[in-house]
């Protein structure tokens, strides 16, 4: 899995269709050979015609793909979409619809919120009492390690599980933050097979 865009994958991607999700912070993930439905949080599939696109802000733009079955998976995560596990829905999904193997699934979490910033001041009644011990110091939470306790627990191993580790609101000033800026516009993760 490459984590970076050069020209001639600029190029690459110019000749794929765009798939755009509806994303409303859900747990619902589509496949799309399978058709759209009117709003999802995750598309998975194993054409090579389309980019899988991913808007996001400070949520955890997430991108799963099974080297073995070439299946390709792009998860938009949010906090509410790790309360209701989407990631363990993705894989379930691809193993029940492409017979991936969790163990052998590579996954790519990009830049969002680090924990320095990721601040619930409700997380007693927005998080379940699993995400407790991930919390860093008073109402701050390492969304990173949540997401990836929830990948091993789906059965992806640890070493193929690969956190980019970059902060959407304090990264450099590069990327779009909700948090930060209250903005509307939004950083684009694309993924697609080669």
């Amino acid at each position: 899995m490459k984590h970076f865009c050069s020209s001639s994958d600029a190029a690459l991607m110019g000749q794929k269709s765009p798939i755009h999700m509806h994303q409303v912070h859900s747990d619902v993930v589509d496949v799309l050979e399978d058709g759209m439905g009117p709003f999802q949080d995750g598309v998975i599939t194993q054409r090579r015609d389309v980019a899988l696109v991913i808007r996001h802000a400070d949520c955890q733009p997430i991108v799963l793909y099974d080297p073995g079955r070439e299946v390709l998976g792009a998860v938009h995560a949010g906090w509410r979409g790790m309360v209701s596990g989407i990631v363990q829905v993705a894989v379930r999904k691809m193993e029940s619809r492409f017979g991936s193997d969790p163990s052998r699934l590579e996954v790519h979490i990009g830049p969002s919120l680090c924990p320095n910033h990721a601040e619930f001041k409700n997380f007693l009644t927005e998080f379940p009492p699993a995400f407790h011990p991930f919390q860093i110091r008073p109402h701050y939470f390492d969304l990173w390690a949540i997401t990836k306790m929830q990948l091993v627990e789906a059965g992806v191993h640890l070493h193929n599980i690969r956190v980019e580790r970059v902060c959407t609101l304090c990264g450099s000033g590069n990327f779009f933050s909700f948090r930060r800026d209250k903005t509307k516009e939004r950083n684009v993760t694309v993924a697609f097979l080669g």
